[in-house]
């Protein structure tokens, strides 16, 4: 039986490649024989990068600051045609702000994203990817286009550095911006379907999750509407309403502005670099794995993507998680044959993302079980769906 595993990673705990190597030591803990294939994956957020690194892209290492401003080394890849990949979370990152408050959500930047982007363009790529997901920011990506060369005004004239200030936006000038923005092809990678503004936007939707208190909340809101008006007034262009526009923080209605911006999918594009549907056909069973598991990966996290992708081939797909908040009848909505989770096997969340190694590793064996099961059907000529559920 030809088993590919699929992982995302655990955040807190686990890379996608160390799920990945847990879970098919697991599987040859249960039988040392077993083909597997794993291919880490991530939906477009932090972790893109190391992904892409383990599928053979190019790692450049710049200098720059993170959310708050502090210096920090930061990470692009370059692939083999060309491509330059950017995650906005490796300048802009959760994990760069472990204490989160309602001051650290008004002060956090996408500011450090510039030095990047201009690394790249000095290296000569032309084709860059934005994977925009997992920021602490959510300034409508001003930090980013001040960086590379916007100046923002108050109602005086005088110019606004910082994106505390720019409650006080009322006019930005894009003269100056880098000119090589307009000479590259650019691609937005974002599972996150939110525009920046409105009640299912940016800052309703998210920034309690990155330490906004309410009153900050609504703060965050009127800042980023401020400022989006002072940028269709500069760009001439309509941006309030754009589809994906609130991902990492309105980073892709900031880049909509200045040059055309092709928004894709995060897992999709992922997918079709690493030809995933090519891997899922040539399989019999698929192993999808994340942290959690719940009616937010409805939406169209990595592992319910995944599970379209095998249901369109008709492989049969595994869910391996962390946490599981689906009833059975959710999980098996989703397309999955069979899902489990780490905390049911400690009944404590912080113990299984101490231990979420060992604990993925035994996991998997004992899913073999399933699996054999699953191989022996196969060879009678039935379903293994009939069997996994």
């Amino acid at each position: 039986m030809r088993v590919l595993v699929l992982p995302d990673k655990f955040k807190g705990s686990l890379t996608a490649a160390e799920v990945a190597d847990a879970i098919g030591a697991g599987i040859r803990d249960a039988e040392p024989d077993a083909r597997i294939r794993t291919i880490p994956i991530a939906d477009g957020g932090d972790g893109t990068l190391d992904v892409l690194v383990v599928a053979g892209g190019v790692p450049h290492d710049v200098p720059t600051t993170g959310p708050l401003g502090d210096p920090i080394t930061a990470r692009w890849v370059e692939l083999d045609d060309g491509t330059a990949v950017v995650e906005l979370a490796a300048t802009a990152g959760l994990q760069l702000v472990p204490t989160r408050t309602a001051s650290t959500a008004w002060r956090a930047s996408t500011a450090g994203t510039a030095a990047v982007i201009r690394d790249v363009l000095d290296h000569g790529l032309r084709r860059i990817v934005v994977a925009a997901g997992g920021v602490a920011s959510t300034d409508a990506g001003a930090g980013l286009l001040i960086g590379l060369g916007a100046t923002a005004r108050d109602a005086d004239g005088g110019v606004l550095a910082e994106v505390e200030e720019l409650d006080r936006v009322d006019e930005i000038d894009l003269g100056s911006l880098d000119p090589r923005l307009r000479s590259a092809r650019w691609i937005v990678a974002t599972d996150v379907n939110a525009p920046l503004l409105g009640p299912m936007g940016a800052a309703r939707l998210y920034a309690s999750q990155k330490g906004a208190d309410a009153a900050t909340v609504e703060a965050l809101e009127a800042r980023g509407s401020r400022w989006v008006r002072a940028l269709e007034r500069a760009s001439g262009r309509r941006l309030s309403a754009l589809r994906r526009g609130g991902a990492a923080g309105g980073v892709p209605l900031a880049l909509a502005a200045v040059v055309p911006v092709d928004l894709q999918g995060g897992l999709a594009w992922l997918a079709e670099r690493l030809d995933l549907a090519g891997a899922i056909a040539h399989s019999d069973l698929v192993i999808a794995a994340e942290g959690r598991l719940d009616r937010q990966s409805l939406q169209g996290k990595a592992p319910v993507a995944i599970a379209e992708l095998a249901r369109a081939a008709g492989v049969p797909v595994i869910a391996l998680v962390g946490a599981l908040h689906l009833t059975p009848e959710e999980v098996a909505a989703a397309g999955f044959a069979s899902a489990h989770d780490l905390v049911s096997m400690t009944g404590d969340v912080h113990e299984a993302m101490r231990r979420a190694a060992p604990l993925v590793r035994e996991l998997a064996a004992t899913v073999h079980t399933v699996i054999v099961e699953a191989r022996t059907v196969l060879r009678r000529g039935a379903s293994a769906g009939s069997v996994l559920g």
